[in-house]
């Protein structure tokens, strides 16, 4: 499961630099890695 902590210390990080792409990608990879890890718990 990611870590919810560390996302938002890197989103945050991206955005004070500016780089507010590379903040959403890290957002939409997060809720990808969610998506798969709730399929994965579902399938059992």
């Amino acid at each position: 499961m990611p870590d919810y902590e560390q996302l938002t210390h890197d989103v945050f990080d991206l955005i004070g630099q500016g780089r507010l792409e590379a903040a959403l990608n890290r957002i939409v990879s997060y809720r990808d890695a969610l998506t798969s890890a709730q399929r994965a718990r579902s399938d059992f």
